[in-house]
């Protein structure tokens, strides 16, 4: 009877243990990651990034927003701006509404290679995410900044998946 009762201890800690070292080495990820503030001077939006992971490739030439690239994976990525899609006229200033829309229309048209699997709109910004045609993850939020459509876009591979999960709290919920 004391040997069965051992064994199904062991058991339940050989079953266990993998998930408790997950939950630890998650923990110990985010407690290790290091953020700096970008704020674009132009346009008043301001973002956290995970300064180890993501290096600053400097501000456009027009100062309307940065990519930050992974120095270890390229494809992992985060781009912050002035969005000006569908204007005709830069000094156009959409609604979030129309914006939503007009990204879902781009995002919907046959090969652009994006699969879209979650899209809100709220009273303040708009979420829409998927997957690239190459696999790789997006989640972009965007924003009105002083009547101006401000969008963050966060790119990774699904291999760091769960890096980036974690990040992307901090990231979007930081953008404003």
């Amino acid at each position: 009877m004391k040997t069965n009762s051992i064994i199904i201890h062991v058991s339940i800690l050989v079953l266990f243990f993998p998930f408790l070292s997950f939950v630890t080495y998650n923990k110990s990820i985010q407690q290790e990651i290091k953020y700096k503030n970008y704020l674009n001077q132009k346009y008043g939006f301001s973002v956290d990034y995970p300064s180890e992971i993501l290096t600053p490739e400097g501000e456009s030439d027009s100062g309307d927003g940065q990519v930050f690239r992974s120095k270890k994976t390229p494809n992992n990525t985060l781009t912050v701006y002035r969005d000006y899609l569908g204007l005709t006229d830069p000094d156009t200033k959409l609604t979030l509404e129309i914006s939503y829309k007009n990204y879902l229309n781009a995002l919907n048209e046959k090969g652009n290679g994006r699969t879209i699997t979650y899209k809100k709109l709220n009273k303040t910004f708009f979420v829409i995410s998927g997957y690239n045609a190459n696999g790789d993850i997006y989640y972009q939020k965007s924003v009105l900044v002083d009547g101006n459509l401000c969008t963050c876009l966060l790119e990774y591979r699904v291999q760091d998946k769960a890096i980036f999960n974690k990040v992307s709290e901090r990231v979007f919920k930081s953008f404003n």
